[in-house]
Protein backbone atom coordinates (compact mmCIF):
# COMPACT_ATOMS: atom_id res chain seq x y z
CA UNK A 1 0.00 0.00 0.00
CA UNK A 2 1.15 3.51 -0.65
CA UNK A 3 2.05 6.15 1.92
CA UNK A 4 -1.27 7.92 1.32
CA UNK A 5 -3.95 5.42 2.20
CA UNK A 6 -6.87 5.31 -0.24
CA UNK A 7 -9.73 4.36 2.05
CA UNK A 8 -12.11 3.81 -0.88
CA UNK A 9 -10.10 0.88 -2.26
CA UNK A 10 -9.48 -0.98 1.00
CA UNK A 11 -11.08 -4.39 1.54
CA UNK A 12 -11.59 -5.10 5.24
CA UNK A 13 -12.96 -8.18 6.94
CA UNK A 14 -14.48 -7.61 10.41
CA UNK A 15 -15.00 -10.71 12.50
CA UNK A 16 -17.03 -10.65 15.70
CA UNK A 17 -19.46 -13.07 17.30
CA UNK A 18 -21.48 -10.03 18.44
CA UNK A 19 -23.20 -8.78 15.29
CA UNK A 20 -23.98 -5.46 17.00
CA UNK A 21 -20.28 -4.70 17.48
CA UNK A 22 -19.63 -5.78 13.90
CA UNK A 23 -22.18 -3.23 12.69
CA UNK A 24 -20.49 -0.58 14.83
CA UNK A 25 -17.13 -1.39 13.20
CA UNK A 26 -18.81 -1.18 9.82
CA UNK A 27 -20.02 2.37 10.62
CA UNK A 28 -16.60 3.41 11.93
CA UNK A 29 -14.85 2.16 8.79
CA UNK A 30 -17.45 3.71 6.47
CA UNK A 31 -16.95 7.07 8.22
CA UNK A 32 -13.29 6.81 7.17
CA UNK A 33 -14.35 6.23 3.58
CA UNK A 34 -13.91 2.45 3.39
CA UNK A 35 -16.47 1.03 1.00
CA UNK A 36 -15.66 -2.69 0.87
CA UNK A 37 -16.36 -4.15 4.32
CA UNK A 38 -17.46 -7.70 4.99
CA UNK A 39 -18.77 -8.89 8.34
CA UNK A 40 -18.44 -12.42 9.70
CA UNK A 41 -19.58 -13.84 13.02
CA UNK A 42 -17.67 -17.14 13.04
CA UNK A 43 -14.58 -18.83 11.63
CA UNK A 44 -16.42 -20.58 8.81
CA UNK A 45 -17.99 -17.34 7.51
CA UNK A 46 -14.69 -15.50 7.83
CA UNK A 47 -12.72 -18.17 6.00
CA UNK A 48 -15.29 -18.45 3.20
CA UNK A 49 -15.27 -14.69 2.66
CA UNK A 50 -11.48 -14.56 2.86
CA UNK A 51 -11.07 -17.34 0.30
CA UNK A 52 -13.60 -15.73 -2.04
CA UNK A 53 -12.49 -12.12 -1.84
CA UNK A 54 -9.15 -11.60 -0.11
CA UNK A 55 -8.70 -8.60 2.16
CA UNK A 56 -6.23 -5.82 2.93
CA UNK A 57 -6.93 -6.00 6.68
CA UNK A 58 -8.65 -8.36 9.09
CA UNK A 59 -10.16 -6.90 12.26
CA UNK A 60 -11.05 -9.46 14.92
CA UNK A 61 -13.03 -8.50 17.99
CA UNK A 62 -12.20 -10.97 20.70
CA UNK A 63 -14.12 -11.44 23.92
CA UNK A 64 -12.22 -12.90 26.89
CA UNK A 65 -13.87 -16.33 26.81
CA UNK A 66 -13.85 -16.80 23.02
CA UNK A 67 -11.44 -18.86 20.97
CA UNK A 68 -12.57 -17.20 17.73
CA UNK A 69 -9.67 -14.77 17.50
CA UNK A 70 -7.01 -17.32 18.34
CA UNK A 71 -8.27 -20.00 15.98
CA UNK A 72 -8.91 -17.65 13.05
CA UNK A 73 -5.55 -15.90 13.43
CA UNK A 74 -3.69 -19.19 13.65
CA UNK A 75 -5.52 -20.44 10.56
CA UNK A 76 -4.60 -17.31 8.59
CA UNK A 77 -0.96 -17.61 9.74
CA UNK A 78 -0.64 -21.32 8.93
CA UNK A 79 1.43 -21.55 5.74
CA UNK A 80 -0.45 -24.59 4.49
CA UNK A 81 -3.90 -23.02 4.97
CA UNK A 82 -3.62 -19.30 4.32
CA UNK A 83 -4.38 -17.59 1.04
CA UNK A 84 -2.68 -14.37 2.24
CA UNK A 85 0.00 -14.86 4.90
CA UNK A 86 0.97 -11.18 5.05
CA UNK A 87 -2.48 -9.70 5.65
CA UNK A 88 -2.38 -7.43 8.70
CA UNK A 89 -4.52 -8.82 11.52
CA UNK A 90 -5.72 -6.45 14.22
CA UNK A 91 -7.26 -7.75 17.43
CA UNK A 92 -9.71 -5.63 19.40
CA UNK A 93 -9.89 -6.98 22.94
CA UNK A 94 -12.00 -6.29 26.00
CA UNK A 95 -9.08 -6.82 28.34
CA UNK A 96 -5.54 -5.45 27.98
CA UNK A 97 -3.98 -7.92 30.42
CA UNK A 98 -0.57 -9.36 29.57
CA UNK A 99 -1.98 -12.85 28.96
CA UNK A 100 -4.46 -11.51 26.38
CA UNK A 101 -1.74 -9.56 24.56
CA UNK A 102 0.55 -12.61 24.69
CA UNK A 103 -2.22 -14.75 23.19
CA UNK A 104 -2.61 -12.24 20.35
CA UNK A 105 1.14 -12.24 19.66
CA UNK A 106 1.41 -16.03 19.87
CA UNK A 107 -1.46 -16.42 17.42
CA UNK A 108 0.06 -14.00 14.92
CA UNK A 109 -1.78 -10.69 15.37
CA UNK A 110 -0.01 -7.63 13.99
CA UNK A 111 -1.60 -5.18 16.41
CA UNK A 112 -3.90 -5.10 19.43
CA UNK A 113 -6.42 -2.40 20.34
CA UNK A 114 -8.01 -2.43 23.78
CA UNK A 115 -11.73 -1.58 23.87
CA UNK A 116 -13.30 0.87 23.99
CA UNK A 117 -11.69 1.95 20.74
CA UNK A 118 -12.12 5.25 18.99
CA UNK A 119 -12.29 6.27 15.37
CA UNK A 120 -8.80 7.74 15.81
CA UNK A 121 -7.46 4.41 17.14
CA UNK A 122 -8.75 2.55 14.10
CA UNK A 123 -7.60 5.21 11.66
CA UNK A 124 -4.06 5.51 13.03
CA UNK A 125 -3.65 1.73 13.33
CA UNK A 126 -4.68 1.14 9.71
CA UNK A 127 -2.45 3.99 8.50
CA UNK A 128 0.50 2.75 10.55
CA UNK A 129 0.22 -0.84 9.38
CA UNK A 130 -0.20 0.27 5.76
CA UNK A 131 2.84 2.57 5.97
CA UNK A 132 5.06 0.25 8.01
CA UNK A 133 3.93 -3.36 7.67
CA UNK A 134 4.95 -5.71 10.46
CA UNK A 135 8.04 -7.71 9.58
CA UNK A 136 7.01 -11.30 9.02
CA UNK A 137 8.92 -14.43 9.92
CA UNK A 138 8.60 -17.62 7.87
CA UNK A 139 9.32 -20.75 9.93
CA UNK A 140 8.05 -24.31 9.69
CA UNK A 141 4.26 -24.06 9.27
CA UNK A 142 3.90 -20.44 10.44
CA UNK A 143 4.24 -17.17 8.57
CA UNK A 144 3.48 -13.95 10.40
CA UNK A 145 4.79 -11.45 12.93
CA UNK A 146 7.63 -12.63 15.13
CA UNK A 147 6.10 -14.27 18.20
CA UNK A 148 8.91 -13.03 20.42
CA UNK A 149 7.91 -9.37 20.26
CA UNK A 150 7.43 -7.61 23.56
CA UNK A 151 3.78 -6.84 24.36
CA UNK A 152 4.52 -3.10 24.69
CA UNK A 153 5.61 -3.07 21.05
CA UNK A 154 2.19 -4.35 20.01
CA UNK A 155 0.19 -1.36 21.17
CA UNK A 156 2.23 0.76 23.57
CA UNK A 157 4.54 3.21 21.82
CA UNK A 158 2.36 3.75 18.73
CA UNK A 159 -1.12 3.71 20.22
CA UNK A 160 -3.11 6.64 18.87
CA UNK A 161 -0.19 8.02 16.82
CA UNK A 162 0.30 8.22 13.10
CA UNK A 163 3.86 6.91 12.85
CA UNK A 164 4.14 7.54 9.11
CA UNK A 165 5.53 11.02 9.72
CA UNK A 166 7.07 10.86 13.17
CA UNK A 167 9.73 8.95 15.01
CA UNK A 168 8.51 6.42 17.56
CA UNK A 169 8.80 7.42 21.17
CA UNK A 170 10.71 5.21 23.54
CA UNK A 171 8.49 2.88 25.51
CA UNK A 172 8.16 3.76 29.16
CA UNK A 173 10.21 1.37 31.15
Amino acid sequence: MSEELDWRTLRILCVDEDKGYGRLLDRVLRSLGVRDIMLASNIEEARAQFDEKGFDFVLISRSPDSELGTKLTEMLRNKADTPAPNVPIIWMVDDGKLEVITTAISSGADHVLVKPISLGDVESTLKNLAATPTLKTDVQNYIGPCRRRLPSRVYGPFSGQDRRHSEPQAAAG
